[in-house]
Formats: C-alpha cells, structure tokens, sequence
C-alpha cells in the first residue's frame, strides 16, 4: 500500500484519497508530517484496511519512506533498492534495470508491477494509476470484525 501527496505539497496528518465513492485514508507518520515528494510505503502483511461506511482507513503497522518520489508520469526513473519504486531524476529507456512509471498527482493505493505498449520488457512498468477497485492480482486481507455486512 503507498500514499503520496500532489508534486510539492508537504505530507500533512492524513493523506486522503477519493475515487468510485470511497475515501482512502493513510495515516502520515510523525516523523514524515512535513515531508515533501516522498512516497509512504507499508508493505503486506503490516498493514490491513479498516472499512467504515464509505471509508477504507489503512492501518499499517510499519511505515517506510521513499524519498525523491518523481512528479512527471510515463517517464524512465531508477528505482529504490528495496520496493522497487521509481526515484530521482529521469534516464533512459536504454538503462536496463529502469523502471517507467505510471503515477496521478495524489493518491493512496496499491502498486503494482507489469508491462505495457511501451515496449520494454516485462514488469519495468510501475503503476501507480489504477483505481482501488481495478483487478490487480493481488489479495487483499480483511478481518471478519471489519467485513461490511
């Protein structure tokens, strides 16, 4: 799961995002309130969302920061050792280990990994621009306690 404010806005409390009727909330950790371009990273299984009415409330229990999360979409970035995320300035498709990435200004959601028409190889493709309620192949995790009835 990943949240991100708009290019040079500062994290705040709370970053909220809307889409299809529902409001996503991720919770910006002390230490990062004030940060500018970063991405929040929580990676499964530490965090899980908390529905209620129309809210989906992330709950994570470790929170990591990426910094130098790129504004500019559909551009070639290198990306950070451990999550695989695009960062920094812009390169060439030619750099074999770059990832294009595929963003909207603000946003709390799931990454995904794959390809596209751009012609690069498989999984160079990161996208950050699907809806929530877009088939990703992934599982999502829910307590029968926080299950909508």
């Amino acid at each position: 799961m990943a949240a991100h404010e708009e290019p040079g806005k500062s994290f705040e409390k709370w970053i909220e995002y809307t889409e299809t009727g529902l409001r996503y909330l991720f919770a910006v950790p002390d230490e990062f309130v004030g940060v500018k371009d970063g991405l929040l990273v929580a990676e499964h299984p530490d965090f899980m969302l908390r529905a209620e009415g129309n809210d989906r409330i992330v709950l994570a229990s470790k929170v990591e920061l990426i910094e130098k999360f790129p504004a500019a979409s559909e551009k070639w970035y290198l990306a950070d050792s451990k999550h695989g995320i695009p960062i920094g300035e812009e390169v060439g498709v030619s750099n074999p280990v770059a990832r294009y990435l595929w963003r909207i200004d603000k946003r709390v959601g799931l990454v995904a990994r794959g390809y596209d028409y751009n012609g690069c190889d498989l999984r160079r493709n990161v996208y950050g621009n699907f809806r929530p309620g877009d088939g990703l192949g992934v599982v999502v995790e829910i307590s029968e306690t926080d299950a909508p009835r």
